[in-house]
């Protein structure tokens, strides 16, 4: 939408992203990355589907901090591993938008729903981004977690 273009500069060249974890509007936790290839819009990169499967930093954060009291970090998928970013992770009939390379990133054709991150689905044609089932499968954040 337009909003979130002139709001976030969606469309605008990206050199750096920060990932913040907040809980009732107090920040937890945050990662700021630096992209390995600059110049490149956060649309862009989301929308390099196919292949996909693109890492995108490089030497990890840049920055980190995690608040103390922060609960069940090591339950979560970016702030509970280390690692570079790992955008558009497709594997066999599933996806992740942004996940880390220090947690479990399963093969191309590996049917295991173990990759875990932000923006999943267990259900869809990651090369397309079109979700099968009317969507039952997608879901905003995965705990890490072994599904067998």
């Amino acid at each position: 939408s337009s909003g979130i273009n002139a709001e976030y500069g969606w469309k605008d060249p990206a050199d750096y992203i920060a990932i913040v974890r907040h809980h009732h509007g107090e920040i937890e936790a945050v990662k700021v990355f630096e992209f390995t290839n600059w110049g490149i819009s956060l649309l862009d990169r989301f929308q390099d589907m196919n292949p996909g499967r693109w890492v995108v930093t490089n030497g990890g954060p840049i920055q980190e901090e995690v608040a103390d009291d922060a609960k069940h970090i090591a339950d979560d998928p970016i702030f509970g591993v280390n690692g570079d970013l790992a955008f558009n992770w497709g594997y066999s009939d599933n996806g992740v938008r942004i996940a880390l390379t220090g947690g479990h990133l399963s093969g191309e054709n590996v049917n295991d729903d173990n990759s875990h991150g932000l923006g999943n689905d267990f259900w869809c044609d990651p090369k397309t981004g079109v979700s099968h089932g009317g969507g039952m499968w997608a879901h905003e954040i995965s705990n890490i977690q072994d599904c067998p």
